[in-house]
């Protein structure tokens, strides 16, 4: 990338992260896509292992400019030597801090991202499901109120408790679809819904396939 104050091509980070988060949090799975080979579309039984408990601090903390990239700057700017060249480099360091500084006042305006040591939890308290294909099938939901209480399934009009093996289930197993298209067996989560914890609240979580147990 270039810019007016660093008119040499220098290494960039490129991304997207939310400047506030919801108190709601819906994840969609993208499981439903569309297959060029048959021109038709097709749903996705990929296992899709989720936490119970996710701390998303770490992932709207304004994130540190890597050292190599400040290295790549300095020599670049700065030629090959000299001091007017080292002068160089270290006003582009310099200006590539205060653009940084710049985008953590804007954020600040539009409500402050969390530091990066901020933990920022959320509990899964909804796993909206799918069986059948991309051409149909059937539509239910696991809800609990919180990490305290029980899940259940609302299926229709009928609403029971859920085991935890439903909501292990609720990943999926990956089984494929069978060629030509037709309705499968997959039956598993496309959208799940968290909900914010109050601030200063922790997690015992730290990571990796689902959980059954409840989050204190």
């Amino acid at each position: 990338m270039t810019s007016d104050r660093l008119p040499h091509q220098v290494p960039a980070l490129k991304g997207v992260r939310p400047s506030k988060l919801p108190p709601l949090l819906m994840l969609q799975l993208k499981r439903f896509t569309f297959d060029f080979a048959t021109l038709r579309r097709k749903k996705l039984n990929h296992r899709v292992a989720f936490p119970l408990c996710l701390n998303l601090g770490p992932y709207v903390a304004e994130p540190p400019i890597p050292p190599e990239a400040v290295k790549h700057v300095a020599g670049a700017v700065g030629g090959g030597g000299g001091s007017g060249g080292a002068g160089a480099g270290a006003a582009a360091v310099d200006a590539a801090a205060a653009d940084a500084a710049g985008d953590a006042a804007v954020g600040a305006a539009v409500g402050a991202a969390p530091a990066a040591d901020e933990e920022v939890w959320y509990d899964c308290v909804g796993a909206l499901m799918h069986a059948g294909s991309a051409q149909g099938g059937h539509y239910t939901a696991l809800l609990r109120r919180g990490t305290g209480s029980s899940w259940h399934e609302f299926n229709d009009t009928n609403v029971t408790a859920a085991t935890e093996a439903d909501v292990e289930s609720a990943a999926g197993h990956g089984e494929p679809c069978p060629a030509g298209g037709g309705l499968d067996s997959g039956r598993n989560a496309y959208l799940l819904v968290y909900r914010r914890r109050p601030p200063g609240s922790t997690s015992p979580w730290e990571g990796g396939e689902v959980m059954t147990s409840d989050c204190h």
